[in-house]
């Protein structure tokens, strides 16, 4: 009874762990996003002083779900690459190409990511702000969206490759 019940566990927890991923995530960039549109064009008539003062204080309390989103990106995204692992490396075998594989995407996103967490933790958990600080926060924002899409690239680069039938036309490799 109990062995039946835990591969539909397994699965409703990655399934959980994905969507975990993909709303810090989203939270994360919508944050970075509402810093670089919304707070200049709320501030836009205020003296220069008042707006680094309200930019600093909203930075300040933004670190909080900086700090957050960044802890459940981490953890969901270590589950979620230990989970496909050995998918990644049967897929290069298939394809005969580390290049080709998802796992070169995988590492591009993760890296990205890693470099986008690094200059949002910088920006928003120092007390002394920056010079230019929306500057800062349209980088973080330019970093984490390609991040986003080489996630992206690897998941189809995985599809693509299970959708290959022998026989077919294979893009992948020479013919």
């Amino acid at each position: 009874m109990l062995m039946e019940i835990i591969p539909p566990l397994i699965n409703i927890a990655f399934t959980v762990n994905r969507w975990v991923h993909l709303v810090a995530g989203t939270v994360l960039v919508g944050g970075v996003l509402f810093f670089e549109f919304v707070v200049p064009l709320a501030t836009a008539d205020l003296k220069e002083e008042q707006q680094l003062a309200v930019f600093g204080r909203a930075r300040w309390v933004f670190r909080n779900v900086v700090w957050l989103s960044v802890a459940m990106l981490i953890l969901s995204g270590a589950v979620s690459l230990w989970r496909n692992w050995l998918l990644y490396e049967a897929d290069e075998k298939l394809v005969g190409s580390f290049l080709l594989g998802p796992r070169t995407w995988a590492f591009g996103h993760v890296a990205l990511a890693v470099v986008g967490f690094v200059m949002l933790l910088r920006v928003t958990a120092t007390r002394r702000l920056r010079n230019n600080p929306v500057a800062w926060m349209r980088a973080v924002l330019v970093v984490l969206l390609i991040s986003m899409f080489l996630a992206s690239v690897t998941r189809e680069v995985r599809l693509r490759i299970r959708e290959f039938k022998p026989g077919q036309i294979n893009v992948l490799r020479d013919s």
